[in-house]
């Protein structure tokens, strides 16, 4: 909920350190045993995952190119069950394609992302995820160019 609704990775990260602890102590108890040890393989994957998306964000300071790859790999992998979804990941992807200065290929990139978010995602709303300037930044630049290419 804490991503989802606020993405705040960080209060959701700490969300699991404290479900981890309880599952820990279940286990402990004896109960249910198997259905806890899913629960904290599940908690794990999901720690890993958030660990890895703020590794990338904090490299991207000082090597966008190589978190732009690490980030483009981690959208393949990930799916809606996961606790950081594509459009976690493509909302960045976007953002910086189209927070280039070098318009023409950037542009086409961002909107590609865009495209892959939503065959990935298709009933998602992209202005929940991805700043409204961007998009519209986005769709202006990609019909302002389309429409070029028609009248040549």
């Amino acid at each position: 909920m804490e991503i989802e609704n606020y993405n705040d990775f960080e209060k959701a990260a700490d969300a699991l350190e404290h479900a981890q602890r309880s599952v820990s102590r279940g286990l402990e108890g004896g109960t249910n045993v198997i259905i806890l040890q899913e629960m904290q393989e599940k908690i794990r994957r999901f720690q890993n995952q958030i660990k890895k998306f703020d590794k990338i964000k904090s490299n991207y300071a000082s090597d966008p190119a190589d978190a732009v790859r690490q980030l483009q790999n981690f959208a393949e992998e990930a799916t809606e069950a996961d606790i950081i979804r594509p459009s976690h990941i493509f909302a960045l992807l976007i953002a910086h394609h189209a927070g280039k200065q070098n318009w023409s290929p950037v542009s086409d990139e961002a909107y590609r992302c865009i495209l892959q978010l939503q065959k990935q995602q298709p009933k998602l709303d992209l202005t929940i995820v991805v700043d409204a300037e961007i998009l519209n930044r986005v769709y202006t630049f990609i019909s302002f160019s389309y429409s070029l290419v028609s009248y040549m």
